[in-house]
């Protein structure tokens, strides 16, 4: 008798860095219900050890995630369960203490691009396909609606959602720089240096986040100052929102761009 893989690989990487692979290479990871099961059992487990802080989230074989497993939302005793569940993952993933990344290859589709935009971070291969195909087959992609929107300015999350049209890695960043850069000038001038903050020699002013926000800092200086005054990791400063995160993050977003290589 053949032993069933495990659908989802969990692995400790370095102190305080976990990996969770989408192991379905065969279905391109689509998210059938026992998948997405599996997922959010390894989160728990994952976020229960205090001394994790990143987790980096990545498909096995040649794409992240195809989205949802069309096949098995079909059947009639599944459906709702289905829909349950990819609702589920997204809001684990967008409110996890953990700061995540997702490292995508190939093909992520549907609720795949809605996995990627879930995390606080995505870096993605050049040639990777993104994009969300449910208006094609007549459905709205409600689900990941929301989570797009955190990322993209309005118009260019209308493009990808009415049309359907899937778009390259390279022009998901660009996009993502676009859309920085128009929040930043629109939404964020009563923090302006001068009259040309937002002109395009100067580039897009950096912003202050809230020590509410996906990595909890104010600025790079009082990260770096809270960092050294730190103790060791605790169940109290592991959790989302502690200042101790950001040099971590920093480090591990430039050796993740050293080992992806060439990603967006």
């Amino acid at each position: 008798m053949t032993a069933t893989p495990d659908l989802v690989l969990r692995e400790a990487i370095r102190p305080g860095i976990a990996r969770l692979t989408l192991n379905r290479p065969d279905k391109r990871n689509a998210l059938s219900v026992a998948l997405m099961e599996s997922v959010l059992q390894a989160l728990d487990a994952i976020e229960a050890d205090s001394g994790n802080r990143i987790l980096l989230l990545e498909g096995a074989g040649p794409s992240f995630c195809a989205g949802l497993d069309l096949a098995e939302a079909a059947e009639t005793a599944k459906h709702h369960r289905s829909s349950e569940l990819v609702s589920t993952l997204l809001q684990r993933l967008a409110t996890s203490r953990l700061v995540t990344f997702a490292l995508v290859r190939g093909s992520a589709l549907g609720g795949g691009a809605g996995l990627m935009s879930a995390c606080d971070f995505a870096l993605a291969d050049p040639g990777a396909t993104i994009g969300y195909p449910e208006p094609r087959r007549g459905i709205v992609a409600a689900l990941v609606m929301i989570f797009l929107r955190r990322q993209l300015a309005e118009r260019d999350a209308r493009k990808l959602l009415l049309t359907g049209e899937p778009i390259t890695g390279a022009e998901a960043e660009r996009r993502w720089h676009s859309s920085s850069r128009s929040r930043s000038c629109s939404g964020d001038r009563s923090r302006s240096s001068g009259p040309n903050a937002c002109s395009p020699r100067s580039g897009p002013r950096r912003s202050r986040r809230s020590s509410s926000g996906p990595t909890g800092f104010t600025s790079r200086r009082a990260s770096r100052r809270n960092w050294r005054k730190a103790p060791p990791p605790s169940a109290k400063s592991a959790r989302r929102g502690g200042r101790n995160s950001w040099r971590s993050v920093r480090n591990v977003g430039a050796a993740l761009r050293r080992d992806f290589g060439g990603e967006s």
